[in-house]
C-alpha cells in the first residue's frame, strides 16, 4: 500500500474511532483534501480536531458548500444538508419560472 493511502486509512480510523461511521469519515476526508490539497499536516490536524471535538467538519472549517457557492457557518448557524438542496433543485424544476432567473 502507497504511503498516500496508508495516511488516509489513518486518518480515516482515527475518525472511526471515535465513533463516526466509515461512509461518513471518507466523505470529510474527501472535504478536506479538496480544502487542503496535499498539505497532510493541515488534514491531520482538521482530523484529530474532529476526532477530539466531535464537532461538524463544515463547522471547523468555517464553511460548507452549498449548491453553487459556499456558506460561512459557525456555532451559530446550520449547516446545509445535501438532502436540502435536492430539495431545492426539485422545487425549481417544478416552478415554472417564465423570464424569471433565480
Amino acid at each position: 500500500m502507497e504511503h498516500q493511502e496508508l495516511f488516509k486509512k489513518s486518518l480515516i480510523d482515527t475518525l472511526i474511532s471515535s465513533d463516526i461511521e466509515e461512509s461518513e469519515a471518507k466523505k470529510e476526508l474527501s472535504i478536506l483534501t479538496k480544502e487542503f490539497g496535499e498539505d497532510t499536516s493541515k488534514i491531520e490536524e482538521v482530523v484529530n480536531q474532529r476526532a477530539k471535538t466531535r464537532k461538524p467538519i463544515q463547522l471547523l472549517l468555517g464553511k460548507a458548500p452549498f449548491m453553487d457557492f459556499e456558506v460561512l457557518v459557525d456555532e451559530n448557524t446550520l449547516i446545509p444538508r445535501p438532502e436540502t438542496e435536492l430539495l431545492i433543485e426539485e422545487t425549481i424544476k417544478r416552478i415554472n419560472f417564465k423570464d424569471t432567473q433565480i
